[in-house]
């Protein structure tokens, strides 16, 4: 009898233990362990934080945080909205020149698998009025999610660089991180070739009904 509930406590705590490592803010604890910090300027003059040492690929497998905010166009968003579809979340800021390099490049993802029922979604830093004043003149086919920065400083805990692009499958479970870049006109070729492998191996294994 004693064997069995030794066992049994076994068991359970390896349970409890699987459960706690999928949740996105133990993920980031994990993340965050042996990292020292250094402030440095952004490129609009803002302040920001470097985190040596950090990794942001240790939160692949972690389910993606809980959020809900609106679109540029009034349209409601929230986490269980994305649930049974590939999610491209890109985190991005107009001044970041590596950012807005590669924007047609992912244009030209976005418009590939505009029939797919795929995701695309911005999250920018920057203000509501810069936001809507860079998409107004640039050609941007994501979907442009509000309080950008708070969801990505607060909610997604950023502690990488930008831009970053996140992606998920239909669990919402972080498969794949990309991070930083060219800033050049090699940059719409280097986001394609990395990016359309991830998503037509994802395509494979998720049923859109």
């Amino acid at each position: 009898m004693v064997r069995f509930n030794v066992f049994a406590i076994i068991i359970f705590s390896i349970i409890c233990c699987s459960e706690r490592s999928n949740s996105y803010d133990d993920a980031m604890k994990r993340c965050l362990e042996n990292v020292t910090t250094s402030e440095f300027e952004l490129e609009d003059g803002r302040k920001g934080t470097a985190y040596n040492n950090f990794d942001i690929n240790c939160i692949k497998g972690a389910q993606l945080p809980n959020f809900k905010t609106k679109s540029l166009s009034g349209n409601g968003y929230d986490t269980e909205d994305l649930l049974g579809k590939i999610n491209i979340i890109n985190f991005w800021f107009k001044a970041c020149k590596p950012c807005v390099a590669k924007i047609p490049g992912l244009n030209i993802i976005a418009d590939r698998y505009r029939n797919e029922g795929i995701n695309f979604l911005s999250l920018s830093i920057d203000d509501e009025n810069t936001l809507k004043e860079f998409v107004m003149r640039n050609e941007f086919q994501f979907t442009h999610l509000l309080n950008g920065e708070e969801i990505v400083k607060e909610k997604f805990k950023h502690k990488s660089g930008y831009p970053t692009t996140i992606i998920t499958n239909g669990n919402l479970e972080i498969v794949e991180i990309l991070t930083g870049g060219k800033s050049d006109s090699t940059a719409v070729i280097e986001i394609i070739t990395k990016l359309d492998p991830i998503i037509k191996n994802l395509i494979e294994k998720i049923d859109y009904h």
